[in-house]
């Protein structure tokens, strides 16, 4: 079920994705429902999202939803996409979503697959034909391009749940002495951080942030037991921005003082 958003602007822009669109859904024998395109107003003045965004609500909220999206621009494909999370649909496994011109809104929240404008290439070409009408060698015609999809995680549908949080887990793994956040593990999720957040906790049973400090704690509780570095520098090499809040988060967890736990396991070592 592949559905297209657009504008209902009367560009050639607008009008040629369309028909493109179109042709290829008949080329590959697949229905196209009335329900799954929509003709957005406006376009790119600030207000212009807040509009759509009730729209798009109405339109992912229909029983006979697409299953993917064609989007006119990656302005449209990342509104679809916060649309689809504030109705906790997943992108891209209950929803992909493919948007056109590889701009930074592409990168924005679920990384978007899209087709690249190919600006470098374009002004190639045009240079080319500059040189050659100057040369008076240019003779009319076409130029066509071969468009490039550029693919990313927004239709990676593939990717189970269980080789997201996989990515996850080793990132983490990896990494949890870095000064790493959450909106950074979000990413490699390839989830909006607020949504990335809620299905964190409901997975792990705890707060990344939680969890990130229980993988540092761990961390340094191993060391004080087997080395005899410093507390100081061993906060430091386990992640904590401070020494002052390692020991307040490690007498929290453990009710003792890092020294103090460093000379009771030397005691029964």
């Amino acid at each position: 079920r592949i559905g297209h958003v657009t504008f209902n602007v009367d560009w050639p822009t607008v009008r040629e994705r369309h028909q493109g669109f179109l042709n290829q859904m008949r080329a590959a024998g697949l229905p196209i429902e009335d329900e799954w395109v929509i003709e957005l107003p406006g376009y790119m003045s600030p207000q212009d999202p807040i509009v759509r965004r009730p729209l798009f609500h109405e339109y992912l909220s229909h029983p006979n939803r697409p299953s993917a999206v064609f989007a006119y621009n990656d302005t449209l494909g990342l509104e679809l996409v916060e649309a689809a999370w504030d109705l906790n649909i997943n992108v891209p496994d209950d929803l992909s979503v493919i948007g056109f011109g590889n701009t930074p809104h592409a990168l924005v929240g679920v990384p978007l697959t899209t087709i690249p404008k190919e600006f470098q290439c374009q002004g190639y070409l045009a240079a080319q034909q500059l040189i050659a009408r100057l040369d008076g060698n240019q003779t009319p015609g076409d130029i066509l391009m071969q468009p490039r999809l550029l693919i990313r995680e927004s239709t990676r549908g593939a990717s189970s749940d269980s080789e997201r949080w996989h990515r996850v887990d080793r990132f983490v793994s990896e990494r949890f002495r870095d000064n790493i956040s959450m909106h950074d593990t979000a990413r490699i999720a390839a989830l909006e951080p607020h949504y990335f957040s809620k299905e964190f906790s409901r997975i792990y049973g705890t707060q990344f942030s939680r969890h990130l400090q229980q993988l540092r704690l761990e961390a340094a509780r191993e060391l004080l037991e087997t080395t005899d570095q410093a507390v100081h520098n061993i906060a430091a090499s386990c992640g904590f921005p401070s020494p002052n809040h390692f020991y307040k988060l490690f007498r929290r967890d453990y009710e003792m003082t890092p020294g103090q736990y460093r000379r009771i396991h030397r005691l029964h070592a």
